[in-house]
Order: structure tokens, then C-alpha cells, then sequence
């Protein structure tokens, strides 16, 4: 009897060490991460500006959020205007992004208050079908201090992939600490979108089209 469970067990034994030989295993690759999450640098401000609204606009994307075009001749204009349908009707959220590789904040409340984003928005109201009268309501709802228009200002840190959101007052000076986005989901969504707009800078043509 005692025999037959020892060779039970070595029987068992034998069948678990197969399976562990057998089962599939990760690959050992010498693949490490590499710090800061764009890597490598943005060569000048612009285009770590350009970068930095086009994080926000993923973000907010995946929240469900649709970007109007915004920006005017020059370069002028808010960074982003930004409307998500509700139950009975949409809300708006006016964003400011500033974007740093050297952890250093440059932001100004004036970019953001709200006579300023006034004035953005009455000339960026031709630019759209219904502009005027979305840009009216907009202003209406700022009147009331309605809760369904927002200004943020959105700090996106290339260094440690860590991105601050601040909700704004009337000024345009951050309320409160704001909220964090981080973590290794983050630091990936930072790289990949690094790795593919530094592609598509370098090897992005627009062809004409013909006739």
C-alpha cells in the first residue's frame, strides 16, 4: 500500500515537472525602460508644445470628449475647446496645456481667464458652421457660472511622465492641488505617442491630390 502511494506521488511529481518544462514562457529580452518617457527630446518649444496638446487631445479622447479646431492663423488661439454630449445637451471644457521636458511650470492666468478666452473664442467663431451661436452659448453658460463649461489647465512633465490637471477660476489661477495622472499606463501612452509622431515627422509626406 505504501509503495503504490510513493509511486503515486512520483508519478504526480514527474507529470508536474513536465508541464512546467512544457508550459509557454515570457521571453527573456534585454529590453529595459528608458527615462524620460520621450526619449529622445523634443528638439525646441513648439514642437514640445505641439506634442503636449496632442496628449491632452488623446486623453480627453478616450473620455469621451470631441475637439473643435481652435487654433487661427500664427499659431494664435486657446489650445483647446473640447464638447461631450450629455443626457440633454453637452457640456464644454476650455483647456490650456502647458508641456515641459525639464519639470519647470511656465504658466501665466491670464492665457486662461475669462476675458481672454472671450476674446479667443469671438474670433474663433467664424471658423465653424454655428459658431456664433455656439460661441453664445458658451459665453451665456460663463455668465451663470454654469457647471457645464470648464477651464483647466493641463501640465504634461516629459521628464517623469506625470501630467497635473487643475480646474481654473474666473482669473485663470489653478484651484486646488488638481488631480494626477501617472503610472506605467501613462509613461506607455507618453512613449508610444513619442515614438509615433517622431515617425511621422521624419517620414510623413502629404501628396497633392490630382486635378
Amino acid at each position: 500500500m505504501l509503495d503504490a502511494v510513493w509511486g503515486l506521488i512520483a508519478i504526480v511529481a514527474v507529470a508536474a515537472v513536465a508541464f512546467h518544462i512544457s508550459r509557454p514562457k515570457p521571453l527573456n529580452l534585454a529590453v529595459r525602460d528608458t527615462r524620460p518617457a520621450v526619449n529622445p527630446p523634443f528638439s525646441n518649444g513648439n514642437t514640445t508644445g505641439f506634442f503636449g496638446e496632442m496628449l491632452t487631445s488623446v486623453l480627453l479622447a478616450r473620455e469621451g470628449w470631441k475637439q473643435l479646431e481652435t487654433h487661427l492663423p500664427g499659431g494664435q488661439g486657446l489650445d483647446g475647446v473640447y464638447v461631450r454630449e450629455k443626457r440633454r445637451g453637452f457640456e464644454v471644457l476650455l483647456v490650456e496645456t502647458k508641456t515641459t521636458q525639464v519639470g519647470t511650470r511656465n504658466y501665466d492666468p491670464a492665457q486662461m481667464s475669462d476675458s481672454y478666452v472671450r476674446h479667443q473664442l469671438d474670433r474663433f467663431a467664424p471658423l465653424h458652421p454655428g459658431g456664433h451661436a455656439l460661441v453664445g452659448a458658451i459665453f451665456k453658460a460663463l455668465d451663470r457660472r454654469s457647471p457645464y463649461v470648464r477651464k483647466e489647465l493641463w501640465h504634461h512633465d516629459l521628464a517623469t511622465a506625470v501630467t497635473v490637471i487643475h480646474p481654473l477660476d474666473r482669473s485663470g489661477a489653478p484651484i486646488g492641488n488638481g488631480r494626477t495622472l501617472t503610472g506605467a499606463a501613462h509613461f506607455r501612452l507618453m512613449e508610444a505617442l513619442a515614438i509615433s509622431g517622431h515617425w511621422f515627422a521624419q517620414r510623413y509626406r502629404e501628396k497633392p491630390i490630382d486635378g
